[in-house]
């Protein structure tokens, strides 16, 4: 039997979660795995997909969770009973590139990106009990191209405030799910994010006749709108749960 796919949108987890180790985060992931999935298969690859690489070399991310990797990844799990004594092979590894390849793609991290077309909701006032002291009215009207008071100042709001941005990791973990239906004909796969933006790939995944269980994450289910999507043919092969 091949191994269980589970692809993990790592940053994705709440804290209470990561904060366990990536290994030990895997080993949590797989207690939400139907006994009767667990029991069929003998190893398991857990896929940490995140910002794994920038300008060329590991993000820090990256950095802080690799060793645990290293050192307590492949290991092995007690079969679940009835099953008795048969140990299950658990593998843990970085998403740094497409599923069954040595290419790596290196810039998966864009640190300090500048915000982009953002503005400001002045709806939000009407929930403060006091607007005339609300600190919050002063960014009424601010928008990502808000120029600098002093006419000289070339910057924007949107310049000034930064922020970490993943890319590629949403469409590599959908081209892996393509790449082990297409290729690898996985006929189970398990896939932990509450991102839509995976909803294609498990569209894919249910089309091509392979069982979805998707792992919410922060207690999340899927939006009515995606499971109107799915006939009841495809309604039959997917199945959902909550961290």
């Amino acid at each position: 039997m091949s191994d269980l796919l589970i692809l993990v949108d790592y940053d994705n987890l709440p804290s209470a979660v990561t904060q366990a180790g990536p290994v030990n985060c895997a080993k949590i992931i797989l207690g939400y795995v139907p006994d009767e999935t667990f029991s069929i298969y003998d190893s398991y690859l857990v896929r940490l997909y995140g910002g794994w690489r920038a300008n060329g070399t590991s993000s820090r991310s990256a950095q802080r969770i690799v060793p645990n990797i290293q050192r307590e990844s492949p290991t092995v799990l007690p079969a679940r009973p009835p099953i008795g004594t048969q140990l299950k092979r658990l593998v843990v590894e970085l998403a740094e590139g497409p599923i069954g390849s040595r290419t790596t793609f290196d810039e998966t991290l864009a640190a300090r990106r500048g915000l982009r077309q953002f503005r400001a909701e002045p709806s939000c006032l009407s929930n403060c009990n006091d607007i005339g002291a609300c600190s919050m009215k002063s960014f009424y009207g601010l928008t990502s191209n808000t120029q600098c008071a002093n006419p000289a100042c070339p910057c924007v709001l949107g310049d000034l405030l930064v922020r970490d941005e993943q890319k590629m990791v949403d469409t590599l973990l959908v081209s892996d799910i393509a790449q082990v239906i297409v290729q690898r004909s996985a006929t189970t796969l398990v896939i932990v994010s509450s991102d839509t933006d995976m909803w294609p790939g498990v569209f894919l995944a249910l089309r091509n006749g392979c069982e979805v269980l998707q792992i919410h994450t922060r207690g999340a289910r899927t939006q009515g709108h995606l499971l109107r999507t799915l006939e009841p043919r495809l309604s039959t092969l997917y199945k959902q749960t909550s961290l």
